[in-house]
């Protein structure tokens, strides 16, 4: 298990409470992207880098009692946060994994859809994360990257993962685009 101190802004009451505003501004788009990539009921669906799990609870209410929601972070404080909110609320259908992203495996699971909101500037080997990311996708899968880019600073980029195993970038009106290695990875990726 990663040291909860390698976190940028940490892991602390605070950080958590700054997270679930974060996920709240930002959920009318995430619920957007999530329509966008076919993530419904029933499925099973992946959050690379939950943190505390906002968007992990939305996800195991989308996708039902039929469906589950791995997710997976290497901080066991969020992780614990995201435990007891998925308790409160009766989603027993959410599986949590501890792992550090730029070392440990996944977990095996055949996905129907991958999330992945603001990782990739964060990890030390993004083009390796992509690429096993890439590989819990069932054939057909559809995925959805949100990240801040390191090609220029700040630069956000969205790919979606399409049936046909193309990849585009969508940039809905009001939103923050630019240019970024990620489009170009997931190409290499499959």
């Amino acid at each position: 298990m990663a040291d909860e101190r390698e976190y940028v802004l940490g892991t602390h009451d605070e950080e958590i409470a700054r997270l679930g505003l974060q996920h709240r501004v930002w959920r009318p788009r995430a619920l957007d992207a999530w329509l966008q990539a076919g993530f419904t009921t029933g499925q099973t669906l992946v959050d690379v880098g939950c943190g505390p799990g906002y968007a992990t609870i939305d996800l195991a209410e989308i996708t039902g009692p039929s469906g589950r929601v791995v997710a997976i972070d290497r901080s066991q404080r969020f992780l614990d946060a995201l435990a007891g909110n998925a308790a409160r609320r009766c989603l027993p259908n959410i599986e949590i994994v501890n792992a550090e992203l730029d070392g440990d495996g996944l977990p095996d699971v055949a996905a129907d859809g991958v999330w992945v909101r603001w990782v990739f500037a964060f990890v030390r080997q993004p083009r390796e994360l992509l690429a096993r990311i890439v590989r819990l996708l069932k054939p057909g899968g559809g995925s959805w990257f949100t990240s801040t880019s390191t090609t220029p600073p700040g630069a956000w980029l969205r790919a979606r993962r399409c049936s046909n195993n193309s990849y585009r970038r969508s940039w809905p009106p009001g939103a923050p685009t630019a240019a970024s290695p990620i489009s170009a990875w997931t190409s290499l990726a499959g």
